[in-house]
């Protein structure tokens, strides 16, 4: 099984993480777009839950 090491800078705020999605997508190698496209697909499922 192969091993990634991932350095992000988070934030906790009112015990929440915060990441930011531009660092994700050069962390995990995606395009930006692509992040901010599954971001909002969270956000609407939540919604519905």
């Amino acid at each position: 099984m192969n091993k990634i090491t991932v350095s992000l800078d988070v934030i906790i705020k009112n015990k929440n993480v915060i990441v930011s999605s531009l660092n994700v997508a050069k962390a995990f190698n995606r395009r930006h777009t692509h992040i901010l496209r599954s971001i909002e697909d969270i956000k609407r499922d939540w919604t519905f839950s």
